[in-house]
């Protein structure tokens, strides 16, 4: 399976906006949204079955999980039960163990929160950033420069 449809180099064609690779792809705007329209309705009919009217409604619902029956050797070494098993004190049809997207809290004092602050445009797209702190820190003796990038 390729992986590089994010990077606009769809190798079929599909999920590009470059005439060159858009043009490899034989199938034409309606087949895709038919596709889409057929995966979505599948996806209402399964939920719909489960007694859930949306995906936020199925977070978090680990009772509406069922091991299948392990026939391998090496599946059936496996144990899943904690895995389906509902957080402690929740209740049996709420999403307790879904929290939505925390805002990330930094550790470590007052540095912490400086390499959070300026490590947050690495973040949001993909750069390189060179932070160095020096003084003001405990362990200033030993202090180096921090790199920090993120890559998609």
């Amino acid at each position: 399976m390729v992986r590089s449809c994010h990077l606009d180099t769809c190798p079929v064609g599909i999920a590009t906006q470059r005439p060159e690779l858009r043009a490899k792809f034989a199938g034409t705007p309606d087949s895709v949204e038919a596709y889409l329209l057929f995966v979505a309705e599948e996806i209402r009919r399964l939920l719909a079955q489960l007694g859930l009217r949306t995906f936020a409604a199925a977070v978090g619902r680990s009772d509406l999980l069922r091991a299948k029956e392990a026939t391998d050797r090496r599946a059936s070494s496996l144990t899943l039960r904690p895995l389906l098993e509902r957080p402690r004190g929740s209740e049996p049809q709420s999403a307790a163990g879904f929290a939505g997207e925390t805002p990330l809290h930094a550790e470590g004092g007052e540095l912490g929160l400086r390499l959070a602050e300026n490590a947050a445009p690495a973040l949001e797209e993909p750069r390189i950033l060179d932070v160095s702190y020096r003084g003001g820190c405990a362990r200033a003796s030993r202090a180096q420069p921090v790199r920090a990038s993120a890559r998609s």
